[in-house]
């Protein structure tokens, strides 16, 4: 038995001395999504690359910087939720991008901060705005019938359409409970 371990012990030294025993994680850089071509930059993110430099240095002045609790930079932060933002795609995905290269849990983050800074009445109050007086709400109107030839009309709001499917089975909410 003893010269079993022995046998153990001078394997193990063996691996260790020839470097085999233990192995290093390597980081890999994130590629910078900025080298990426303009309609490749607009396919991911939905934005021109300008809109994307722009938004951040907006934002970067509320987002809080690289530190040993969030090593992220801001610009990484930015392209996260914008990604996010603009696919709907799961978290842990966005987070395997070749471009943040982050984990599920850091996106979520991103998300979260950058969402506040975009809420924000200091930010919100430059991108968002509704008609204050009859005479705004009238051009508005106006506007969009002349462009658009849709009457009644005096804003749009974008989002995303879910499909609610009702259950295929009766009484399917006394089963959880």
């Amino acid at each position: 038995m003893e010269e079993l371990i022995l046998m153990n012990v001078m394997e193990v030294d063996d691996l260790i001395e020839n470097g085999m025993a233990i192995r290093r994680r390597r980081y890999l850089r994130p590629e910078d999504p900025f080298t990426l071509n303009d309609n490749t930059f607009k396919r991911i993110f939905r934005v021109p690359k300008e809109l994307a430099r722009e938004v951040i240095n907006i934002l970067a002045d509320f987002l809080e910087a690289p530190s040993r609790r969030s090593a992220l930079h801001k610009e990484t932060k930015v392209l996260v939720a914008l990604h996010f933002f603009a696919t709907g795609s799961y978290q842990l995905d966005i987070g395997y991008n070749t471009f943040s290269g982050i984990s599920q849990a850091s996106v979520s983050r991103c998300i979260n901060e950058v969402t506040e800074v975009l809420n924000r009445p200091e930010i919100f109050n430059q991108w968002i705005r509704f008609p204050n007086t009859i005479e705004e709400l009238r051009a508005n109107r106006r506007s969009f019938f002349e462009k658009f030839h849709f009457p009644g009309v005096v804003g749009v709001i974008d989002g995303t359409h879910v499909a609610i499917v009702p259950p295929n089975q009766p009484n399917i909410l006394n089963t959880f409970m």
